[in-house]
């Protein structure tokens, strides 16, 4: 799971969103710190509160391969034209009290159903009310990552809906190697 137990988060006060654009992270007010899961929680919430955002650094590899272990994201408030399918989104698990981010598969009216994209089985219907924000920006050794966040995203939503992406990264992983290795 792209779980956040003990996480690094990079703090940012900036109400003009997390998608500044240009090169890597802005360097106001940038403080680091590493936290346990329930006050993480909570600072993200209070943050995204506030309609700031917050940079974490990814731990887990069940994004592979649109988030990787040790990725920075982005995390914004959700948009006010709400979730949309193949969003990637900062939740709270409530029956583990755990914060995990993983892609809207599918969408209900007050739940959606989300999944790591490197997963085998969905995490199950998550309360709207449980969705903390959404992963605006990825950020991998200081350079933008866009693939995944794009217009793509409803397609890799509907890939995983359908148990084909999971099952297509070890041949895909195992595709470049080869091509590597050549």
């Amino acid at each position: 799971m792209m779980s956040l137990s003990t996480s690094v988060f990079h703090a940012r006060e900036s109400h003009t969103g997390c998608d500044s654009g240009g090169g890597g992270l802005p360097q106001q007010r940038r403080e680091e710190c590493v936290m346990a899961q329930g006050p993480l929680m909570e600072l993200l919430e209070t943050v995204l509160g506030r309609g700031s955002c917050m940079q974490i650094e990814a731990k887990g590899h069940s994004m592979d391969p649109f988030i990787k272990d040790g990725d920075v994201l982005a995390i914004s408030p959700t948009p006010s034209g709400g979730l949309r399918l193949g969003d990637i989104v900062a939740f709270r698990l409530p029956a583990a009290d755990k914060l995990l981010i993983h892609r809207v598969i599918g969408m209900f009216p007050d739940a959606c159903l989300v999944r790591g994209d490197c997963c085998s089985e969905p995490d199950g219907l998550i309360q709207k009310k449980d969705v903390l924000g959404v992963v605006s920006r990825i950020e991998r050794r200081g350079c933008r990552i866009n693939l995944g966040l794009g217009a793509e995203k409803a397609v890799i939503a509907f890939l995983s809906s359908k148990n084909i992406l999971w099952r297509a990264i070890p041949a895909v992983k195992q595709s470049r190697g080869i091509v590597r290795g050549r």
